[in-house]
């Protein structure tokens, strides 16, 4: 039997079970992110949020609040404009508190890091328990913002211009 020439077409992806469906379009996502494919990279971000968003996808949270809910931007140093620790409301922990009534001994969520997409500029939340683990995140992900300004890599939604130079 010959071995094909071209991996999995579109046609195949939409085939897949939704939660694969959406490891690989994040992935693809994320790496066209880095590749500074941002067109492509948005929109596969955008249907990894669909597939996400079904009821028996069976993502985990932590997996899709890598994206942005709004636009599907893969949320890293480059396509970040801030990040830093809020703390949750007191209506919000109240309602994850409902939810989680039938198990009395969960931990309650009490801070948040909040990205902030430079794309769309929607403020994208990932909730923690702990307020160390968040503020460890969230100066681990400022750190490498910085560190992406200071090289000059070019960003989401704004590709890099080169400087103009006196003749």
């Amino acid at each position: 039997m010959a071995t094909p020439l071209r991996g999995a077409s579109k046609k195949v992806a939409t085939t897949f079970p939704q939660h694969a469906r959406f490891n690989f379009l994040a992935e693809a996502s994320q790496t066209l992110s880095h590749a500074c494919c941002n067109h492509v990279a948005t929109h596969l971000g955008r249907l990894a949020v669909q597939a996400a968003d079904v009821p028996s996808a069976g993502v985990s949270k932590r997996a899709a609040s890598q994206l942005c809910t709004k636009c599907g931007t893969h949320l890293n140093a480059h396509t970040c404009s801030r990040v830093h620790l809020v703390p949750l409301s007191k209506r919000t922990m109240r309602r994850a508190a409902s939810a989680a009534a039938g198990n009395p001994g969960a931990p309650q969520n009490l801070v948040a890091v909040l990205r902030i997409c430079k794309l769309c500029g929607h403020g994208n939340m990932q909730p923690f328990v702990s307020k160390q683990a968040a503020q460890s995140i969230a100066d681990k992900e400022a750190a490498a913002m910085h560190s992406a300004q200071q090289q000059g890599l070019p960003v989401q939604g704004h590709p890099q211009q080169q400087p103009l130079q006196q003749q």
